[in-house]
């Protein structure tokens, strides 16, 4: 027979549980900061930033990146959005080539993206990182508002 604590026990556990495995979920990987290496990147028709950081965070809503950077020409530029990755459409602001970004991840250093602009698939995005957790490659392609096909490789590297 079983006794009355040992059913308390056995149902504070069996609650609390699931709860205790999502706390100890690791966190993604790419959360932090990381700075653009120009001199390893590849830009498109784009014009080249003299420096960039995209961090990433872990939010309630799911993960937020923001880019910052500035222009060869001195424009400053920020692209923001948060995410998850179900594969369905976020609100992506600060860019002129998309408005949504659609995420799925491949394994945990990889994902892939698709990138809209008013409803309409416009490119596919990348986003790799090393197994050291040091270095960050972004790749894009896609079609810019002119019509343009656009491709960037960006390669970052983890800030302390």
């Amino acid at each position: 027979m079983t006794s009355p604590r040992s059913l308390i026990i056995g149902t504070t556990l069996a609650l609390w549980a699931p709860l205790a495995l999502q706390a100890a979920a690791p966190a993604d990987p790419v959360v932090g900061s990381w700075v653009l290496n120009v001199g390893k990147s590849k830009f498109g028709s784009k014009p080249v930033p003299t420096n960039q950081i995209r961090t990433y965070t872990e939010t309630p809503d799911g993960l937020e990146v923001i880019v910052k950077g500035e222009s060869a020409d001195g424009e400053s530029d920020v692209f923001e959005s948060t995410f998850k990755y179900d594969g369905k459409d976020y609100p992506a602001s600060g860019s002129p080539d998309f408005d949504t970004i659609a995420v799925r991840s491949i394994n945990p250093y990889v994902s892939s993206a698709i990138l809209k602009r008013g409803h309409r698939v416009v490119g596919h995005l990348m986003r790799v990182e090393s197994k050291d957790g040091l270095k960050l490659t972004v790749s894009e392609r896609l079609r810019g508002p002119k019509g343009e096909v656009l491709h960037e490789a960006l390669v970052y590297d983890r800030q302390p």
